[in-house]
């Protein structure tokens, strides 16, 4: 294993999770009743997408090592779809 693998693994892990987070307090009622609100949600966003920006980052640069270049390659496919989340939700935003 490398010295870019596991934490990138770790972060993108992180981001998923944060990701999840985030949408659940979007989706879990009322914005009245909610305990998470804007600030909260935005926390939890932008917490994610750095997670997993950094994610991608380490296992792009784990790559170039020979040592645990596969689970740097399970960490691009994890955190590739992630940043393609991240990367649609702000351009919808920009957009809209």
């Amino acid at each position: 294993m490398n010295v870019a693998s596991l934490p990138a693994i770790l972060f993108t892990l992180a981001g998923w999770a944060l990701t999840v987070l985030s949408a659940a307090a979007m989706l879990s009622g009322p914005y009245d009743g909610r305990t998470c609100q804007t600030e909260c949600v935005q926390m939890l966003f932008f917490s994610g997408m750095v997670a997993g920006v950094l994610g991608l980052i380490l296992a792009i640069v784990g790559l170039r090592f020979v040592v645990g270049r596969r689970l740097s390659q399970v960490t691009l496919w994890l955190a590739g779809p992630l940043c393609a989340i991240f990367a649609a939700i702000l351009l919808i935003g920009i957009l809209a």
